[in-house]
């Protein structure tokens, strides 16, 4: 898992309250993680744009990582 995913990821808006949008990672699978590592959603990227719903989060920074054969990304977002 050393490379990373093309570039035409986007993770917005940062920072986010209750939704969050993807765009470009349609067959991805998708997990988010606090700073500590603690797993706290995944699910797999269906569509070319996505609508996360978390508004379950608590305020913090997450972790996005997006993994599609064996290549990755990972983008930090801050929920307010």
């Amino acid at each position: 898992m050393g490379e990373t995913l093309e570039t035409g990821i986007s993770v917005y808006p940062n920072p986010f309250t209750d939704e969050l949008h993807l765009t470009g990672a349609e067959g991805c699978t998708l997990t988010v993680t606090t700073e500590s590592g603690v797993t706290v959603h995944t699910q797999r990227v269906i569509h070319a744009d996505e609508t996360l719903h978390l508004e379950k989060l608590p305020a913090g920074m997450y972790l996005f990582h997006l993994e599609k054969r064996n290549k990755t990304k990972t983008v930090k977002a801050v929920k307010n």
